[in-house]
């Protein structure tokens, strides 16, 4: 089963339950055996299940009476002991039903772990009176990570809609209402509802209703359209498409097709309730299907720092990501280097949402686990040393170079005189915005002088300009193994082994930052071990939180005493909520084995493009190490060729960037496919071409 597959919840009832019951055959009932197909395509699927009669049925053999309020079933805590138990028989039949189509499956009730958790159901009639069901509740919340841990494990969880109180009471829940509150949680592509009909009927058609979005099915209620045991159905489908989930079916759960139909979105599977009528993702503005409302509000309220590309996206799953109309992108810049596991991995997404229900914020005033135990492996992963952690790359290094300064001080108030101050940098080096970043960052200091002092800017991989300038006044070094804002630009290794031994010999620190090109960007955990370089400090950040706002800094050891209480200090660094995503994301990377993948789609990235690229005269060469890629446009390419050729991309369906005037910089995520990284590579080939005319020029 693929670990990034996506989600989809499917709710079994009705014809489902009575073809699993014994006695029934040896057959599959239809849509167990869709969902046994789904996962043996790699889909990853998680059952959730009613069972009205069963319930109805034992509890006239123990003699329980039926009490109704208002038309609906009042639950005491004997219905529920006996839906519980009803329910679990109906949960072993669908496991059992699953695991003899080859399927591992797992029946588990709501309250096993505290997998659901509810509330009593605040119930209303027409003129706003409360009223009184008992022990009928909806979902409060979800354990995710539960169900994520079997779901990893290649098993199908079974779950019956029975939760456990936040009074200590157990609930009876619908299983629809369920269904759908578990695949909101899950951030499921697809919630199907397999019922004893077809689909949405209306007047003057035999067939279902194909789509609906939510404003059309709240005309087809208010006019009786849809009505009766329909109507819930639709209300959950509706609040699971408002919560995230892509698409929420209705479909036949009679007959074999329309489950798998409708994870594969195919018309005719039954009626799907989206989000909007594209298809596609919800809008931020109700009618706002390009994103305008919401580059209006961008216009009047956020300052305008950023030229930004006029897509609005809003959804991202693997290697794509959809904008407001629903036109889906691959998304080959990884939002900076920062989703390199895909957009929304869900290992990432189920410990975010675990920890951010049991403890979401304390300062650094306190320990917390996440930050302990992430600190701890980024450690093992890297060298002997000591973490700091905050929140983006910019500080990192702001914290790397006091930790530099305090060091030499440090040196001096031991030995006596005055302390080494200088830290030197490197052209076209790119560190960061804020004043101490921005100070070994030349190429964006226009206009905020003065700079702070004692800085140096030395050329970039020349390895005697630094033997001239680095001595005793140096305090530190700050360098990126490959300047990726810089034109994605590797080091040369013999130039990082002389900067290497330059500290050593005057006693400075040497400053990896890795901010960008680390953590299996560069097809090794980090970028240096190619080099045989070992920093005194690295700094890390873009993917550290898989996709949440995270950096670092490592101290090695023999440096980590430089920095004491009340010398360095952040709010929000190492927050429990990024340092949970932090961890897992850190542990897919190793156990996924992504760096070692990256190298090797990388080397298929670099030569795709050097081999479609052949004969072009615009493109002087093609670099990078590691999944990542430099199409460099040389001096025949006309003046903005590679901005040009990156917005030709975006239109056809690509995201990459132009960098440093005339690179194209090319980072698909680490889980991209060989069909999605070669796809990729044709349309950013044809229009590099197209944009710096290397076309014309090859025809003539």
């Amino acid at each position: 089963m693929s670990g990034d597959a996506a989600v989809i919840v499917v709710k079994v009832g009705g014809a489902a339950i009575a073809a699993a019951a014994p006695g029934s055959g040896p057959a599959a009932p239809p849509p167990l055996a869709d969902v046994a197909a789904l996962v043996r395509a790699g889909r990853r699927v998680v059952v959730v299940h009613g069972g009205g009669p069963e319930i109805t049925r034992l509890g006239e053999r123990l003699g329980l009476q039926p009490r109704f309020v208002a038309g609906l079933r009042y639950s005491d805590p004997e219905t529920v002991a006996v839906a519980e138990m009803a329910l679990g028989r109906v949960g072993r039949r669908i496991a059992e039903a699953l695991t003899a189509q080859g399927v591992d499956a797992v029946s588990i009730g709501g309250p096993d772990a505290r997998l659901l958790v509810a509330r009593r159901l605040d119930m209303r009639d027409e003129a706003g009176r409360p009223v009184d069901l008992g022990l009928v509740g909806e979902i409060a919340s979800v354990r995710t990570e539960v169900l994520f841990g079997l779901l990893a494990q290649g098993l199908v969880p079974v779950v019956s809609p029975i939760a456990a109180g936040l009074d200590a009471e157990r609930y009876n829940v619908n299983a629809d209402d369920a269904a759908a509150d578990i695949a909101a949680a899950l951030g499921a592509d697809c919630l199907c509802l397999a019922t004893d009909v077809a689909g949405v009927l209306v007047p003057g058609s035999d067939a279902p209703l194909a789509r609906c979005d939510p404003a059309q099915a709240r005309r087809l209620i208010a006019d009786g359209t849809i009505g009766g045991g329909m109507r819930p159905k639709v209300l959950a489908c509706l609040r699971a498409v408002g919560a995230g989930v892509r698409a929420a079916w209705i479909v036949d759960g009679r007959r074999e097709g329309p489950v798998q139909g409708a994870a594969l979105q195919l018309p005719g599977a039954g009626t799907a309730f989206l989000a909007s009528a594209s298809g596609g993702p919800a809008p931020l503005h109700a009618g706002d299907g390009d994103g305008a409302a919401v580059r209006a509000t961008y216009e009047r309220y956020v300052l305008g720092t950023y030229a930004r590309a006029p897509q609005v996206l809003v959804r991202g799953e693997g290697t794509r990501v959809w904008d407001a109309s629903g036109r889906s992108y691959l998304d080959f810049l990884c939002g900076l280097s920062v989703t390199n596991l895909g957009h929304c991995p869900p290992a990432v997404v189920a410990a975010v949402a675990a920890q951010v229900r049991r403890l979401a914020h304390t300062s650094n005033l306190y320990h917390t686990e996440p930050q302990a135990e992430l600190a701890a492996e980024l450690v093992a992963m890297a060298f002997p040393g000591r973490v700091f952690f905050c929140n983006s790359g910019a500080e990192a290094n702001e914290g790397a170079i006091k930790l530099c300064r305090k060091a030499a001080w440090r040196k001096a108030q031991a030995r006596g005189g005055a302390p080494a101050t200088e830290v030197c940098s490197f052209e076209h080096s790119f560190h960061g915005r804020t004043y101490g970043a921005l100070a070994v960052t030349r190429g964006y200091q226009e206009g905020f002088g003065p700079m702070l002092e004692g800085f140096r800017e030395l050329p970039w991989n020349d390895a005697a300009a630094a033997e001239a300038a680095i001595g005793p006044h140096t305090a530190g070094v700050i360098v990126e193994p490959i300047q990726m804002e810089g034109g994605v630009r590797p080091a040369d290794p013999a130039f990082l082994r002389t900067l290497r031994a330059l500290c050593d010999r005057h006693g400075a620190c040497l400053i990896l930052d890795e901010v960008q090109c680390g953590l299996g960007r560069a097809g090794r955990d980090f970028a240096h071990q190619h080099y045989g370089v070992l920093p005194d400090v690295m700094t890390l950040g873009k993917a550290l939180g898989g996709g949440l706002p995270m950096a670092a800094f490592l101290a090695r050891d023999g440096w980590t005493d430089a920095l004491r209480p009340g010398d360095h200090g952040t709010t929000f660094g190492g927050n429990p909520v990024v340092a949970a995503a932090g961890l897992a994301a850190l542990r897919l990377l190793r156990d996924g084995g992504y760096a070692e993948r990256g190298r090797v789609l990388g080397e298929r990235l670099r030569a795709g493009l050097r081999q479609r690229l052949a004969g072009c005269p615009a493109v002087a060469e093609v670099r990078g190490i590691g999944l990542m890629a430099g199409v460099v446009l040389g001096t025949d390419a006309p003046a903005g060729a590679a901005p040009a050729a990156a917005e030709r991309c975006r239109d056809r369906g690509v995201l990459i960037n132009a960098t440093a005037g005339v690179v194209l910089r090319v980072m698909p995520p680490l889980t991209v496919s060989e069909a999605e990284l070669d796809a990729g590579m044709d349309i950013i080939a044809e229009c590099v071409r197209d944009a710096a005319g290397g076309a014309r020029a090859a025809a003539g």
